[in-house]
């Protein structure tokens, strides 16, 4: 049984989901990455920031996609906190890669399947988001889990 600090859960969740938003902006947003997007530019494949009203409006959507799937993650992380192990930095990996595992690689699958989305930008999708999914959110918010005091109490766990 797990007996949990909610607003502590919410606010570091929201805290790790800031912190992972801007990991993502900038693993997306580097010189190398924009160079790749933008060489496909025109793509039929890729929609514009037009499509949606505009860049800011594009923007705001992505915001509130990442907030909502933040969101869900901290959800899952703590429904999961007694099957995953006790450490926190193995925790936060291995909880990083079920959630990417889950996720992304389902995702890039079925765009190579299914779309002709370009194959490089899938690869820098797939790796953007094991950085950013393990790095920038599991390992953080099982820190924060840890350190924040807040699992109140845990009375089975999973593997050590």
């Amino acid at each position: 049984m797990i007996n949990l600090h909610i607003g502590k859960a919410i606010l570091w969740g929201a805290i790790t989901i800031i912190i992972g938003m801007a990991a993502g902006n900038l693993l997306y947003l580097n010189p190398w990455c924009r160079r790749l997007f933008n060489s496909y530019h025109g793509h039929p494949s890729m929609k514009s920031v037009e499509a949606f009203g505009g860049e800011k409006k594009w923007v705001m959507l992505m915001t509130a996609s990442g907030i909502y799937i933040g969101f869900l993650q901290v959800a899952f992380f703590c429904m999961m906190i007694p099957l995953l192990p006790q450490t926190w930095l193995l925790r936060g990996i291995v909880f990083g890669l079920l959630i990417w595992g889950l996720r992304s690689v389902p995702e890039a699958f079925n765009q190579w399947l299914l779309f002709t989305y370009p194959n490089p930008l899938i690869l820098v999708q797939l790796v953007n988001t094991f950085i950013g999914t393990v790095l920038f959110f599991g390992i953080p918010y099982s820190f924060f889990v840890e350190k924040m005091g807040i699992i109140k109490t845990l009375t089975s766990g999973g593997p050590s």
